[in-house]
């Protein structure tokens, strides 16, 4: 679980220890947690040490949002999960 505050830049790192890990997509449950420029969903390859940036919607504080990150082969295939929340706080 990561706390934000609305408006607050942030800031993922990805790397994985899984050769066949050519990408990383991350989707957030709720299409109106907006956390990557008005989207909430955002992808990129992996190259070394993965940095993605997204920024917390203005929204009510407490609010919980779900989201999963993949790791996805070159196929497209999903070889690693993970399944993290975010709560945006005031």
């Amino acid at each position: 679980m990561t706390l934000v505050f609305p408006g607050e830049p942030i800031i993922w790192n990805f790397s994985s220890a899984n050769p066949d890990v050519t990408e990383f997509l991350i989707v957030f449950d709720d299409p109106s947690a907006v956390f990557f420029n008005g989207n909430s969903a955002f992808s990129k390859p992996q190259l070394g040490p993965t940095f993605v940036y997204g920024k917390a919607p203005f929204s009510t504080a407490g609010r919980r949002d779900k989201y999963t990150v993949k790791g996805l082969d070159s196929s497209g295939t999903t070889v690693a999960y993970l399944d993290p929340m975010i709560i945006t706080v005031q």
